[in-house]
C-alpha cells in the first residue's frame, strides 16, 4: 500500500492548502505495518501506482487520515428543519458544514466514482441483462424499443395491458450485448395473486442470473400512489436491495418541452417521487419514444451511463437473490446433465422443467415473507 497512489497524494496535496497541482508533495515515510508491502497496482517498485481499486479506497484514506493528511470526514445528518425541505437546499447546507478546507478534499472523494478512470474493464461485463418494470401504461414496451433501435415489443395506446408474456429483445452497443426484457404487469396490486406469483417466477428464470439494471418505467407527471405500491412490490418480490439497482426511467420527456429533467426531480412536490429519487442515489433519465437517430442514441448514451455506475460500484456483478442462485443451479446442472448425454455417459436424474418451477416459485414465497418483514422499517 505504500508508495499511495498518484490521486491519493494529490488529494493530501490539496488538503494541505498547496499552491496547485504539478508540484512534488514530500510524502512521510511509509509506516512499520506498511513497510515493505506491495503497490496498490500489485507491483513493488517505488513508483506510485495510478490506479486504486474501489476496495482499497477506503483503507487508504484511513491511512492518510491516521497519518494526518487529510481532514477526518464525519457523517453529516441534516437537522430536523431541513428534512422538510428540498434536495437542493439540503445539499447547499451540506456543502456548507463541510467547510472550506474539506470542500477542497470533498470532489476528491467523488471523484472516485465511475468517471474517474478507476474503473477496470473487467467491472463492465460485455452482456447486460436490463429489465423493464413498472405499472400498465407508462410505456414500457416503447422504452424498450428505443433502447434496442426498432420495434421489437407490442406498444400501443390501451386502457388494458398490451404485454401478456414476457419478451427479450438484444443489440449491440459500444462493444457489449444488451439484453432488454420486457415484463407483464406481475408487480400491480390488481394481478391475481396466483397468476402474479407465476409472472415473478417466469420473471426471475427469464433474468437469470440476475439483472445487472432495473428501469422502472414511470410517466413524468404522473408518478401515482399505484406506483409506489409497484416500488414496494418490486422490493417484496426481489429484495430491499433492488433499488441499489433500480433507475428511474421517465417515459414523455418531450412534455418538458426543452426543460430540465434534473430541475424537475430535485424540485418536485411529490414527496413519493423525491423519496424514490434519493433512495435511488438520484439515478434518473427521460425518454422521449418518438425521438430518432441522433436524439434516441443520445438517450441511450445517458442510460447506459447510469448503467455503468451501477455496475462500478457492485464491481460489475448482477443483482441476485435466493431464488436466483437456485435458479442458476438449475441452469448449470441441467447443462451437465445435456453434455453428459451427447457423450453417450448417460445422466443422472434431475428435477423435471414443472418441478423445478415449482421449487423456485417455493423459495420465491419464502424469500417474499423476508423481504416484506424488512420492509416494514424500510423507506420506501
Amino acid at each position: 500500500l505504500w508508495p499511495p497512489c498518484r490521486q491519493v497524494q494529490a488529494a493530501c496535496f490539496s488538503a494541505s492548502g498547496g499552491p496547485g497541482p504539478g508540484r512534488a508533495y514530500p510524502l512521510p515515510p511509509p509506516p512499520p505495518a506498511l513497510r515493505g508491502s506491495c503497490s496498490l497496482s500489485g507491483g513493488s517498485g517505488a513508483e506510485p501506482s495510478d490506479h486504486i481499486s474501489p476496495k482499497n479506497i477506503g483503507h487508504v484514506l484511513d491511512i492518510f487520515i491516521r497519518l494526518g493528511h487529510l481532514p477526518l470526514l464525519p457523517p453529516f445528518k441534516p437537522p430536523k428543519r431541513l428534512q422538510r425541505v428540498g434536495p437542493k437546499r439540503r445539499d447547499q447546507e451540506f456543502t456548507r458544514a463541510l467547510g472550506p478546507r474539506r470542500q477542497e478534499t470533498w470532489p476528491f472523494l467523488l471523484s472516485t466514482g465511475p468517471q474517474s478512470g478507476l474503473r477496470k474493464s473487467e467491472l463492465s461485463p460485455q452482456r447486460l441483462r436490463l429489465i423493464l418494470v413498472g405499472k400498465t401504461g407508462t410505456g414500457k414496451s416503447a422504452t424498450g424499443n428505443s433502447i434496442l433501435g426498432r420495434k421489437v415489443f407490442e406498444s400501443k395506446l390501451s386502457a388494458r395491458p398490451v404485454t401478456k408474456a414476457f419478451q427479450t429483445g438484444s443489440r449491440g452497443w459500444a462493444g457489449k450485448e444488451l439484453e432488454v426484457i420486457d415484463t407483464p404487469d406481475i408487480l400491480s396490486p390488481q394481478a391475481p395473486p396466483a397468476m402474479a406469483a407465476q409472472g415473478i417466477c417466469e420473471a426471475i428464470a427469464f433474468s437469470s442470473p440476475g439483472p445487472h439494471a432495473v428501469l422502472l418505467v414511470t410517466q413524468l407527471g404522473r408518478f401515482t400512489e399505484e406506483d409506489q405500491q409497484v416500488v414496494r412490490r418490486l422490493q417484496e418480490v426481489f429484495g430491499v436491495g433492488i433499488l441499489a439497482y433500480t433507475i428511474l426511467v421517465f417515459t414523455r420527456k418531450e412534455d418538458l418541452e426543452g426543460g430540465s429533467l434534473e430541475e424537475y426531480v430535485r424540485e418536485t412536490d411529490n414527496q413519493g417521487l423525491a423519496k424514490l429519487d434519493v433512495v435511488c442515489e438520484r439515478r434518473h433519465c427521460g425518454f422521449n419514444n418518438r425521438a430518432e437517430g441522433a436524439e434516441q442514441e443520445a438517450q441511450l448514451k445517458e442510460l447506459m451511463e447510469k448503467i455503468e455506475g451501477i455496475l462500478w460500484e457492485n464491481e460489475g456483478h448482477c443483482y441476485s437473490n435466493k431464488a436466483y442462485q437456485y435458479s442458476q443451479q438449475n441452469v448449470l446442472l441441467k447443462e451437465v446433465q445435456e453434455r453428459r448425454t451427447v457423450q453417450g455417459q448417460g445422466s443422472e436424474e434431475v428435477l423435471s422443467e414443472e418441478s423445478r418451477l415449482e421449487r423456485l416459485c417455493h423459495i420465491q414465497k419464502e424469500s417474499e415473507e423476508t423481504h416484506k418483514h424488512l420492509l416494514k422499517r424500510a423507506p420506501i
